[in-house]
């Protein structure tokens, strides 16, 4: 994976960005300080043999040296920008609770002002409907009492009714605009559930364990 944290820390960055840059640079660290390690054991080694009463080229001691240093230098950016790196998760995921909720409020409002307008145009299928049936039973108090009654939206199974009743019920259902009033008000009740019971840490282990490599699992060899 491409380090690229630099920029990541600098602009405007996901978490998905961000952990990115976090799994590299845990990558990095880990050859860091093998790196580190082996100039260490270089360093140590041709001071012994100087100790010894060796003789050395003196470049080879600053050369040494200078591998060593440039090496806590590498870890040194490395841990810093991985500090940084998970400082800024953590105020990115903050950031986008508080945005989910101006959100919520937001998709709220709309859907109120949906939602009325949702039941007028109910309101007004009714009102056809309940002509289109009065037109069968000629009095208002027969014609509430037949759409109220069992089984006014349940034709039997096998009839003409029940396939002209479903036909256009499928057919309006179709039809319907989408994001329908239920549509809006599943997804802000995702959106509250997310906010409501918003646990950082919970986040930040979830989207960690999405980038970083899972250990294999050994199978036991079967013996025949």
């Amino acid at each position: 994976m491409k380090l690229n944290f630099l920029n990541v820390l600098k602009g405007k960055s996901t978490p998905d960005e961000i952990v990115e840059q976090i799994v590299a640079l845990e990558e990095k660290q880990r050859q860091c300080e093998k790196e580190k390690q082996d100039a260490k054991e270089r360093a140590k080694e041709i001071r012994s043999r100087i100790m010894c009463g060796e003789k050395v080229n003196p470049n080879a001691v600053k050369e040494a040296d200078s591998a060593l240093e440039e090496c806590n230098i590498n870890l040194d950016v490395v841990s810093e920008s991985l500090e940084k790196l998970k400082e800024k998760l953590e105020e990115v995921f903050i950031a986008l609770k508080a945005e989910e909720s101006q959100k919520i409020i937001e998709i709220r409002k709309r859907l109120n002002r949906e939602r009325d307008k949702a039941k007028l145009d109910l309101w007004k299928a009714k009102g056809k409907l309940f002509g289109l049936a009065f037109a069968l039973h000629g009095h208002p108090a027969v014609t509430k009492r037949d759409l109220e009654s069992y089984p006014a939206f349940s034709p039997s199974l096998g009839t003409e009714a029940y396939d002209v009743f479903h036909a256009e019920k499928d057919r309006v259902i179709a039809g319907l605009n989408r994001p329908t009033v239920a549509d809006v008000e599943e997804e802000i009740r995702s959106k509250s559930n997310w906010v409501s019971n918003f646990d950082l840490e919970k986040e930040i282990r979830q989207i960690m364990k999405r980038y970083r490599p899972q250990p294999v699992e050994e199978k036991e060899a079967i013996v025949e």
